[in-house]
């Protein structure tokens, strides 16, 4: 269990089947949980000044930085409020649970967050229960559901910029010919079935759900929270495969040497 304490909230995180290094601990299991909770001072909503909405980012991604992980997939968000429920019913102090848990699901995106971008949310369950007298403070239980599967490491993570504003996360250790040919054979691909899907969609019919939707694809304006030296456009994620001496050339040679060993 993690914990941290600042001015503005005290955060615990309890894992299950993950830590903050691993996003397995028992492999033949997929699913995965990450729980945090949070006590405030005060609720901050959406309304809050930007410096107590900042205050409580930084908080929280204080802890969440730890996790040398990343969740590239759906994933299922919970949200549950104890709340003051006299204070909430007759002042303002409280804002609606939409404009209290915007400022929460901010803070769980980005580099320094779980998720990449909150268009990977699943599925939001966000609902309030009176606290009790035993606290003075308002406490939130986030719980984060995942699969260990569509998860990836923090270190190397990059993205590259293959079609359009699309953007496919991926790791890739530049001193690696593995990761560098993964990364070419998967973007293209991930191109080919665009293709296809374009070529279908003119003889009339839209396969798009089939072909190139995918949970894993990310827009480039929701990657504001990472370092644009980490995002590819295609060309010059081909043009770094080729200074290590992988063009496409060498990449058909090297899996043609790759399926001999295997036969």
């Amino acid at each position: 269990m993690l914990g941290a304490k600042s001015k503005m909230v005290t955060l615990t995180i309890k894992t299950d089947n993950c830590d903050t290094k691993d996003f397995y601990k028992v492999e033949a299991s997929a699913n995965s949980e990450v729980e945090l909770r949070i006590e405030f001072d005060r609720i901050v909503s959406v309304q809050s000044k930007k410096k107590a909405r900042d205050d409580l980012c930084s908080a929280i991604q204080a802890e969440l930085a730890k996790f040398k992980w990343i969740c590239a997939g759906p994933v299922n968000v919970e949200l549950l409020w104890y709340l003051h429920g006299t204070q909430r019913q007759e002042t303002d102090k409280v804002g609606d649970l939409d404009n209290i848990t915007k400022p929460i699901l901010d803070a769980l995106t980005g580099a320094g967050g779980l998720l990449i971008d909150d268009s990977q949310i699943g599925s939001l369950h966000t609902f309030w229960q009176s606290r009790n007298h035993q606290t003075e403070k308002d406490v939130l239980y986030i719980r984060l559901q995942f699969i260990n599967d569509e998860c990836l490491k923090k270190e190397n993570l990059i993205f590259i910029q293959y079609a359009g504003a699309v953007c496919l996360p991926l790791n890739v250790d530049f001193e690696s010919v593995r990761d560098l040919v993964a990364g070419l054979v998967i973007i293209k691909a991930r191109l080919r079935h665009r293709k296809t899907a374009e070529k279908i969609k003119n003889l009339g019919t839209d396969v798009d759900r089939m072909l190139v939707v995918s949970s894993w694809d990310v827009h480039r304006t929701r990657l504001g929270g990472f370092d644009s030296s980490n995002i590819y456009q295609l060309e010059a994620f081909k043009a770094k495969c080729c200074e290590k001496g992988l063009s496409w050339q060498a990449l058909i040679k090297k899996l043609r040497e790759i399926k001999r060993a295997r036969a």
